[in-house]
């Protein structure tokens, strides 16, 4: 009879955890777009504030705040891995502060990882080693990007970017905003494509992109639920959301 009456219900193999920028609203959709009936996703958002200026490192420097009672909150969902999604926020202290916040968050939760820790992991797993990039983020920010990426011997051959809109006004965006922007930074020297925030709305054409580019494209959020979904132990391939969680 319980079959009957929920018919999709399946037991819940993974839970992955994640720590969310209270500004984005585009985190959890995306994760439950990619999500298989069996893994289910849990969330704490992080402090932080949605200024006209966009992204600024005042502003990440306040996502750490508070956050072991954040990933208490999630540790007592019983998650089997979790992430601090944002990459800016992990990515703007350089490949030392990255790390740094991984030890830190392995003292409540273990294993943990960041998004920009993700992402480099996905280019290494696809071979990405020039890449094209696209981000809101200002040009400090920017500036910041390309500095970790290369501590981690990956090189940007070209970098768009959509001038700081606030995070409210990204995620209110059109995925085909996405699509456009990482369409005209592609180039013929880069490896793959990466449309960085998570703040973004990306998931949903990744696959039209590798389709029409013949290369690989990752997103922050795709790579950060790979990623999750690999700490966890959980090998499921998904279609749909390119050939990262696809193939690998």
């Amino acid at each position: 009879m319980s079959d009957q009456v929920h018919p999709e219900w399946s037991p819940l193999r993974t839970r992955l955890g994640a720590l969310v920028p209270a500004v984005n609203a585009v985190v959890e959709p995306d994760f439950y777009k990619m999500a298989p009936k069996d893994v289910s996703a849990h969330f704490a958002r992080m402090r932080a504030s949605d200024t006209p200026e966009g992204t600024s490192t005042e502003m990440l420097s306040r996502l750490e705040e508070d956050l072991e009672d954040k990933l208490e909150s999630l540790a007592a969902a019983q998650v089997d891995a979790v992430a601090f999604v944002c990459t800016s926020g992990s990515f703007f202290q350089g490949a030392r502060g990255d790390q740094a916040l991984i030890a830190r968050m392995e003292k409540v939760i273990h294993p943990a990882t960041t998004t920009s820790a993700a992402v480099v992991s996905a280019f290494e797993k696809l071979g990405m080693k020039k890449v094209s990039v696209s981000t809101p983020y200002p040009d400090e920010i920017n500036r910041l990007l390309i500095k970790f990426l290369r501590e981690h011997g990956v090189e940007v051959v070209n970098l768009k970017s959509l001038g700081a809109p606030t995070a409210s006004q990204l995620g209110r965006e059109s995925p085909e905003l996405a699509y456009r922007l990482a369409q005209s930074v592609d180039s013929p020297q880069a490896d793959g494509v990466f449309i960085s925030c998570t703040g973004f709305p990306a998931v949903a054409v990744v696959e039209r992109l590798e389709g029409e580019l013949g290369k690989p494209v990752v997103t922050a959020n795709q790579a950060t639920f790979w990623s999750l979904l690999r700490l966890a132990g959980n090998s499921e391939k998904i279609e749909g959301y390119g050939e990262l969680l696809r193939d690998h």
